[in-house]
């Protein structure tokens, strides 16, 4: 993410990462604003406060 942040001028600020399992543990870190599902295993909800439902979670998060 932070490579295709620098790439193409993005603010590390305007990251958003949207998971739901481990193997998206290290996107949601380097997001400024990561939002785990709460079908996610329950040690990644400790880890990661912002949670949504679904994807209509997703698209109210985002302003849609």
């Amino acid at each position: 993410m932070h490579l295709l942040c620098a790439h193409f001028g993005i603010p590390q600020e305007n990251t958003y990462a949207f998971c739901d399992s481990y193997n998206d543990a290290p996107m949601l870190r380097a997001a400024a604003h990561p939002y785990l599902m709460n079908i996610a295993p329950a040690d990644l909800k400790a880890e990661f406060a912002m949670q949504i439902d679904d994807v209509a979670g997703v698209l109210k998060t985002l302003g849609h």
